[in-house]
């Protein structure tokens, strides 16, 4: 029989082991991923943009957030993940919904400032206003010249394929003209 303190030496192992487990799964998907694409390459079959990222996330990237703290300062920052609180999945599907969207476009040969793309850039303003910051246009413009601008702002994007975050400028410049 377990004595008290190998009881919770059990509870903490078996909290440990489920931990490893998510960690497991979230790898097995991305070896699932990185499988498919080599496949894909190797056979010349083109593989949806979608599937290309499935197990990464939008917010993944540690050096995005550290490159927004340099950009716009810890406070701003900090204050947004408080309001983004419990709602990480939900703003990160809409981030990767709306960037997977350009992406596609892009590889349609969609002309950046092409009337999709406008409606793209409002969601994506909407967006940010919702769950980040009330983003004036003006400065809605400036985060899209950092897409571009910053080196990890347009790596990030550009994971969506090359050239988006240029896109995304272009289309956010458009719909920024518009307003």
């Amino acid at each position: 029989m377990l004595k008290k303190e190998d009881g919770e030496v059990l509870n903490h192992l078996k909290a440990q082991l489920k931990l490893m487990q998510k960690e497991k799964q979230k790898l097995l998907t991305l070896i699932e991923t990185l499988e498919k694409t080599i496949e894909s390459e190797e056979r010349k079959v083109s593989m949806p943009t979608k599937e290309k990222f499935k197990g990464f996330s939008y917010q993944d990237n540690q050096k995005y957030k550290q490159a927004a703290i340099d950009l716009y300062g810890r406070e701003v920052i900090e204050e947004t993940i408080q309001k983004q609180k419990g709602k990480e999945q939900e703003i990160t599907d809409g981030f990767n919904r709306i960037f997977f969207a350009f992406s596609e476009n892009k590889s349609n040969g969609l002309s950046a400032t092409a009337q999709e793309n406008i409606q793209l850039a409002e969601e994506l303003h909407k967006h940010l206003c919702r769950y980040a910051f009330d983003c004036p246009i003006d400065v809605f413009s400036s985060i899209a010249y950092g897409y571009v601008q910053n080196k990890e702002f347009k790596n990030n994007l550009d994971q969506f394929g090359d050239g988006t975050a240029q896109y995304v400028c272009d289309a956010v410049q458009q719909y920024v003209k518009e307003q």
